[in-house]
């Protein structure tokens, strides 16, 4: 098997490299079901990575139902196809302001003034006018649906909106790009939520089911919230 030797290929996480070299091995055949994984300790060597490195990456392939561990047993490949489920691992603030490899796909946008429970969210005045965006981000190669995104933008970006989703850019640089615009603060709000009927629709899930809510709040230097 070829070995990240502790390099790093874009922005993935050394962890997030060994699984995809394991789980590419299996796909090729080079590790067959039912073998065992060598030890933590010599896949560490032969990956140039720390047995925490190894240790977490076999705890995603185990989520992923590819791997199983068993005390003093060992880890052994139980299957060559992980389960239907989408998982991202997050273990740092800066990761949770990135996604796997996926596409924005924008359903549609409108204007919208602000009452008193979205202004609360946006913190801005009652009655402020905004852009509201809605899309679905989707999973590059499997076309899976992971996310729905309502984005809420001032209106002197409304031309930029048709550009959104059309290259692999964060919006908030892309109005950094078009428009000037610096992003001085990010603040992160995590929550619980329930899917409406429409998001339920975009997600192939059923209407109500819980949901990971995440805010995200981009301020300029001048501390007003554009994003």
């Amino acid at each position: 098997m070829t070995t990240p030797r502790g390099s790093r290929q874009g922005s993935t996480a050394l962890y997030q490299q060994v699984v995809d070299h394991i789980l590419a091995g299996i796909e090729s055949g080079d590790l067959a079901v039912g073998t065992a994984l060598p030890p933590e300790p010599t896949l560490a060597i032969q990956y140039s990575v720390s047995r925490h490195t190894v240790r977490e990456a076999l705890r995603i392939l185990g989520d992923l139902g590819v791997v199983q561990r068993r005390p003093k047993l060992g880890t052994t490949i139980c299957s060559a196809r992980p389960s239907p489920a989408y998982l991202q691992v997050i273990r740092s603030p800066d990761e949770l302001l990135q996604y796997p490899p996926s596409r924005l796909t924008v359903l549609g946008s409108r204007s919208v003034i602000a009452d008193a429970s979205l202004a609360a969210t946006l913190l801005c005045r009652r009655g402020a006018s905004w852009i509201h965006v809605t899309a679905v981000r989707h999973l590059k190669e499997q076309r899976t649906p992971i996310g729905w995104l309502d984005l809420f933008l001032l209106p002197e970006f409304e031309k930029s909106v048709p550009k959104i989703g059309r290259r692999d850019e964060p919006v908030y640089q892309m109005l950094a790009r078009l428009h000037g615009q610096e992003t001085d603060a990010v603040t992160v709000d995590l929550g619980v939520s329930r899917l409406n009927d429409t998001a339920a629709a975009a997600l192939q899930a059923a209407p109500g089911a819980p949901s990971l809510r995440i805010i995200r709040r981009y301020s300029g230097p001048d501390r007003r919230v554009f994003q």
